[in-house]
């Protein structure tokens, strides 16, 4: 069995320190299997993909630990998990689900690092309903948000 979820992620972000990728998301399963989500401002590629899986890989000692690794991007399915995934998704359309169980629909416009005591906040201006033409803008600090997934277009 590898090391921890905790200790894979921190090798993990260790081999990324000093790039613009980061990690999203960190899974480990009871087989050994590692799955690794990455992410980056503007993209990331199949091939940034592999060489991230190269440079993670070399970090683990495969006489010690019996394991199967996976990088990928996270995907535009999945929900946004990382302040800096907010930052790139200014202008989409969003669903938020809240603690409280609130959930709305509307256009990210900004993302700002908020407080102490709040953390990173983004305001998320609503789609107008039958009801209200022009709703007012909603802030939301992220630790007051359960899922949010970007709202994808066909």
């Amino acid at each position: 069995m590898p090391r921890s979820k905790e200790d894979i992620l921190r090798l993990t972000e260790a081999v990324l320190e000093g790039t613009p990728f980061y990690v999203v998301d960190l899974q480990v399963s009871r087989g050994g299997l590692i799955q690794v989500f990455i992410d980056h401002p503007e993209r990331v590629t199949m091939d940034d993909c592999v060489t991230w899986h190269r440079k993670i890989e070399e970090s683990l000692d495969r006489e010690q630990e019996d394991f199967e690794l996976q990088v990928s991007s996270a995907g535009l399915d999945q929900p946004l998990k990382d302040v800096r995934q907010y930052f790139k998704r200014i202008g989409e359309t969003l669903k938020i689900w809240t603690l409280d169980g609130r959930q709305i629909k509307g256009t990210l416009t900004a993302v700002g690092m908020g407080d102490g005591s709040t953390g990173p906040v983004i305001t998320i201006q609503p789609l107008k309903t039958r009801k209200v033409e022009r709703p007012e803008p909603v802030e939301l600090a992220l630790n007051h948000i359960r899922t949010a997934k970007i709202e994808l277009k066909f």
